[in-house]
């Protein structure tokens, strides 16, 4: 189906600039006890290593998964995609959740960034 595609395209859309924003604020972060990041290389590398950033990875490994069911050919498979997302932002027993929570409380780019995937998730059915 267009719709679901097209919903699950908007969640995707709305997760990017998210995530983004996440990455920046804990780079801030950890730029203040550690210095300066000497790029966008380095900056990867504490992505991916660093267990400071390591409670961004399950928020990573959704947009992953949804990008591989939107390059399926076809209608992607929506089912539960809602569900796994409002888990991820909202089970305070889950450490993404407790950090985002915490970090949706301080800063108004995640709070807006936060309306506009809600807005998104609505799009598509529940779980």
């Amino acid at each position: 189906m267009d719709d679901q595609r097209a919903a699950l395209e908007a969640v995707a859309a709305a997760l990017r600039p998210l995530h983004k924003t996440l990455i920046d604020v804990t780079t801030v972060a950890w730029e203040q006890e550690h210095g300066r990041v000497a790029g966008p290389a380095a900056l990867f590398q504490l992505l991916i290593q660093e267990p400071f950033f390591a409670w961004l990875r399950p928020m990573s490994g959704l947009m992953a998964d949804i990008d591989e069911r939107l390059d399926e050919p076809g209608a992607p498979d929506v089912a539960g995609v809602r569900a796994r997302v409002e888990a991820l932002i909202t089970e305070g027993g889950h450490h993404f959740a407790s950090r985002y929570l915490e970090i949706l409380q301080n800063e108004p780019d995640v709070v807006m960034a936060h309306a506009q995937l809600r807005r998104a998730l609505a799009r598509l059915p529940g779980s």
